[in-house]
């Protein structure tokens, strides 16, 4: 017979925990990260706008260019920008919220593999 590990169930559900919440944190970095991008384009396209002496400019709309009034795209720019920067601080509480939970669970999965075994327990 070979040598069997036994791992708890508690610590078993933990470790799964654990790395649900990794996923979690990894999907959200990700999005911030996708957000981060919109917001350079963004940024960059609200430059170029201002720098135009144009009072209309053009707009790409799916595939399709729209002439539009340079300060209503600037407008439009400004609301997305202001809508991009309010879900990134959501993200960042998120983040900061599930990145605690780790470090929570993973101190007590190290905590409960330090443990001795129910029949050994002398505290």
């Amino acid at each position: 017979m070979g040598y069997e590990l036994e791992i708890p169930e508690e610590l078993r559900e933990d470790v799964v925990k654990l790395q649900q919440l990794q996923q979690q944190h990894q999907a959200l970095l990700l999005q911030k990260q996708s957000l981060e991008l919109e917001l350079s384009e963004i940024e960059a396209a609200m430059k170029e706008v201002e720098k135009s002496i144009d009072s209309e400019i053009y707009e790409i709309v799916s595939n399709v260019m729209i002439k539009k009034d340079r300060d209503s795209v600037l407008s439009s720019l400004k609301e997305r920008k202001e809508i991009i920067n309010l879900r990134v601080s959501s993200l960042d509480k998120q983040i900061t919220s599930i990145a605690s939970k780790l470090n929570e669970l993973q101190s007590r999965i190290a905590e409960k593999m330090k443990k001795p075994k129910s029949g050994e327990e002398g505290e």
